[in-house]
């Protein structure tokens, strides 16, 4: 597994894309973020930029949960920053962790 895992950030380290920090998962049995905490780590080692996602479709009220948890992880992992996209731009947000 850690060898596939590590296969696929190398690729995606070579286009230059960034990778999706998920808060789903606090909200379900699980627990936690996805991806995990090593891989976070080993993307940041490898300079992968990230973004966060919440996955809230309808219950917009609650748009931003997870998104400390999610920072505190970024953070732990070494990046200063995520991005967001506005009209396919990104943007970088500085973490306030």
């Amino acid at each position: 597994y850690h060898q596939a895992v590590e296969r696929c950030l190398q690729r995606i380290a070579a286009t230059d894309v960034a990778i999706e920090v998920n808060t789903a998962g606090l909200r379900v049995a699980v627990g936690a973020l996805y991806p995990s905490p090593w891989i976070l780590r080993r993307a940041r080692e490898l300079g992968i930029p990230v973004t966060v996602g919440v996955d809230f479709h309808r219950d917009y009220d609650r748009v931003s949960a997870g998104l400390t948890a999610a920072e505190k992880a970024l953070h732990a992992a070494g990046y200063d920053s995520y991005l967001i996209f506005r009209g396919r731009q990104a943007e970088a947000i500085t973490l306030g962790c």
